[in-house]
């Protein structure tokens, strides 16, 4: 286990790059107004984002209605473990030492947490970690896939299909640039705080 004195040199790392990733994001976001202005000109009832209580929608319901545009589904995660276990104090606990996936490389939770305490970048970096298994393994537990969202649809042998579950952890200003998920596919989202 590395000495707790490396914490501030792995921090200020992160803040020395994210200097240099804040330059570009100032172009990303001029693209994320540009696309919420598309929205906003198009004007239609269809550019709407529908806000639509989950519990009250079967699999078909939702397929055959909604799953050809984004639509907010509230009341999904009421009674998640995740509610009460992902907040950053209750992972620094379980999670503290475990190491999560950040752009460009791996670093410790606690050491994250100090980044995002430290930061005020405009485009902070998040942890975006797909390999849920062995001391992540335990965060599977703290949630169910909604059943409103039917089967697994990437029902390839294990070889051939991408991850399928990412956890993600970010401060506010944190996000991704438009883009198609692997394989085509639609993602849901759950923001638990």
């Amino acid at each position: 286990m590395e000495d707790a004195s490396d914490l501030p040199n792995a921090v200020e790392a992160l803040l020395r790059i994210q200097y240099k990733h804040n330059q570009h994001s100032r172009n990303l976001q001029a693209d994320a107004a540009f696309w919420a202005s598309v929205s906003v000109l198009h004007g239609s009832e269809d550019s709407e984002m529908r806000r639509l209580d989950g519990r009250k929608l079967t699999p078909e319901d939702f397929s055959l209605r909604y799953a050809d545009r984004p639509a907010l589904l509230t009341g999904l995660a009421e009674d998640w473990a995740a509610k009460e276990r992902w907040t950053l104090e209750t992972l620094l606990e379980s999670h503290g030492d475990t190491e999560f996936q950040i752009a460009g490389g791996r670093i410790r939770l606690r050491w994250y947490v100090n980044y995002v305490r430290r930061s005020s970048a405009d485009w902070p970096f998040y942890i975006f970690e797909e390999n849920l298994q062995e001391e992540r393994a335990a965060l599977l537990e703290d949630y169910r896939a909604p059943e409103v969202f039917g089967n697994d649809l990437l029902c390839l042998p294990k070889g051939q299909r991408p991850a399928r579950r990412y956890f993600l952890i970010g401060p506010r200003g944190t996000g991704t640039l438009l883009h198609q998920d692997p394989m085509m596919t639609s993602a849901w989202n759950t923001l638990v705080h």
